[in-house]
C-alpha cells in the first residue's frame, strides 16, 4: 500500500516532469522511470546539503511547477552519468 505522502510526491514528481517538457534534454527518451531534475550549472550538491531528501525534493519539484526554477532540465540516467563525466562534478563535490 501506498502512504498519502507518497502519493503526494509522485505527483509532484510527474506534475514538475510535465512543466519541464517529459523528457531528456539531451536524447529524448520521455520514460519517467530514468529521468533526473539536473542542476544545469552542477550545483546540485551544495542545495541538498542544505535540508534532508524529502523536503528538498518537495520544494524542488513545487519550485519547477511555479515556474520559479530556470537552473534545472530533465536528463535521463545515462545522459546524466555522461555530463557528470564530461564536466568532471565529481571533482567539484570531493573537493568541498
Amino acid at each position: 500500500m501506498v502512504s498519502k505522502t507518497s502519493k503526494n510526491m509522485q505527483n509532484l514528481r510527474r506534475k514538475a516532469i510535465e512543466k519541464l517538457g517529459g523528457k531528456c534534454v539531451r536524447c529524448g527518451i520521455s520514460d519517467e522511470r530514468v529521468l533526473c531534475f539536473d542542476h544545469v550549472n552542477s550545483d546540485g550538491h551544495t542545495e541538498r546539503k542544505e535540508v534532508n531528501s524529502a523536503v528538498y525534493h518537495r520544494k524542488l519539484y513545487q519550485q519547477i511547477i511555479a515556474g520559479e526554477r530556470d537552473d534545472i532540465q530533465l536528463l535521463c540516467a545515462n545522459c546524466n552519468q555522461i555530463k557528470a563525466l564530461e564536466k568532471r562534478e565529481w571533482e567539484k563535490i570531493s573537493n568541498k
